[in-house]
């Protein structure tokens, strides 16, 4: 946010970004989104962390079964974090 509290040009550019790579939304899941609790979201967030965390070791381990636990835990780390991309988007192989 800007100093008169603004989105900045970076954060709208992110936003249409985001909107642009989900698509069009589904009305009705939309209207469920709504009538959530914020507990229910914050619950439905946390589900859906683990599950993420899951899936990436789970992978990682699949794909390097000879990382050491240290070296396992790194690479989940930056996929989770976005610092590194878990295959080579040519050939969807892992890096």
């Amino acid at each position: 946010m800007s100093d008169s509290g603004e989105p900045t040009p970076a954060i709208l550019a992110l936003a249409e970004d985001f909107r642009r790579r989900l698509g069009t939304l589904d009305p009705q899941q939309v209207a469920i989104w709504r009538e959530m609790t914020p507990a229910r979201k914050l619950q439905l967030l946390f589900q859906l962390w683990s599950f993420a965390l899951k899936v990436a070791w789970t992978t990682e381990r699949q794909w390097r079964p000879e990382l050491s636990q240290e070296e396992l835990s790194r690479r989940v780390w930056r996929r989770i974090h976005g610092s590194e991309m878990p295959y080579d988007a040519s050939t969807s192989k892992p890096t």
